[in-house]
């Protein structure tokens, strides 16, 4: 079940637009503050922090399905 789940989730981070994936990534794979993943990415913490939303709120979207399918 976790080696699904993984796949899943790779494959609905793949989906995500570019700045939702790399603001999503930065904070809570690599660890990056909001201020650092700013930093990175070259914009205000405020819109990462926004990005970060869409992406969690897009992936809860995208593997909603799946989860219900798997009965978790």
């Amino acid at each position: 079940a976790n080696r699904e789940l993984a796949m899943q989730l790779s494959a609905a981070i793949r989906r995500l637009s570019r700045q939702q994936r790399t603001a999503f990534l930065l904070h809570h794979v690599h660890g990056l503050s909001l201020e650092e993943a700013a930093g990175v990415m070259g914009c205000r913490s405020g819109t990462v922090k926004a990005h970060v939303f869409r992406a969690i709120e897009h992936l809860r979207a995208l593997l909603a399905p799946w989860l219900k399918q798997e009965g978790l």
